[in-house]
């Protein structure tokens, strides 16, 4: 009969460590659990502070977008205004040699009026005394 206590005993034994160690199984997959928590919540952290980061730098580039938009329009203006003044200088670039090329021709024409006026008069005087 104590030998039917002793297996009674040594059953019960083994069942409490089977117990025992499917509890410790249970603690060691709730250690795991914690410890994969742990890292996630470090990881969302670390994430979080990344996409505020990120806003920062989109906010940045969409300030530096609108500032290149002005300068683009800027720069537009100032090259039709550069246009209307090359067009200006070129007119006043061209007037005085527009104003030389009329005194050229009256100055020209002042002198062939002359010579001729000089030779037909020379001619009526020729033909006046030979007459």
């Amino acid at each position: 009969m104590e030998q039917v206590q002793y297996e009674h005993r040594l059953t019960a034994l083994e069942q409490q460590g089977v117990r025992t160690e499917s509890r410790l199984n249970k603690l060691e997959r709730l250690a795991d659990i914690e410890h994969r928590l742990t890292a996630t919540e470090d990881r969302e952290k670390a994430n979080t502070r990344r996409i505020e980061k990120l806003e920062n730098l989109t906010e940045a580039i969409h300030a530096m977008s609108n500032t290149m938009v002005r300068l683009v329009e800027q720069s537009q203006a100032t090259n039709k205004s550069v246009e209307e003044l090359k067009d200006k200088v070129e007119s006043l670039e061209n007037a005085p040699v527009e104003n030389y090329k009329h005194i050229k021709k009256t100055v020209i024409t002042a002198i062939i009026t002359g010579v001729l006026g000089a030779v037909i008069g020379a001619l009526i005087s020729l033909i006046i005394k030979g007459s």
